[in-house]
């Protein structure tokens, strides 16, 4: 089985945008590989409308990707909330703290690690 990668909102944006890195994305993409959390799929589709984009423009790009949508229910959403707060007052951004969760619950090795050090 070929290996899935995860994208977040940042590498799409880059790939769309023909920045640096986006090559990378590219091959991912065409490969059928990319994976996204629906949370960071509505960011692009944010950046993208707030860049003065036609939303039928951006539901054509969107829709053109190969991308792999997964949800976020509200059990995942209440424990996002909860893993924001790091450790007393430290506070990550939304968008870190989303992904850390939808990889942790993938049980990607590395995150499982971070997130049974957090409060």
């Amino acid at each position: 089985m070929t290996k899935q990668v995860v994208l977040d909102a940042s590498a799409v944006l880059a790939y769309l945008q023909d920045e640096s890195g986006c090559e990378k994305v590219d091959v991912v993409l065409s490969e059928g590989r990319a994976i996204m959390s629906a949370v960071n799929y509505a960011e692009v589709v944010g950046k993208l409308l707030e860049a003065s984009l036609l939303e039928s423009s951006v539901k054509t790009v969107m829709g053109n990707l190969e991308l792999h949508i997964e949800p976020l229910d509200d059990k995942q959403a209440w424990e996002t909330g909860v893993l924001r707060i790091v450790r007393g007052n430290l506070v990550c951004p939304w968008e870190i703290v989303l992904v850390w969760h939808w990889l942790i619950l993938r049980n990607f090795p590395l995150l499982r690690r971070i997130s049974n050090g957090i409060n």
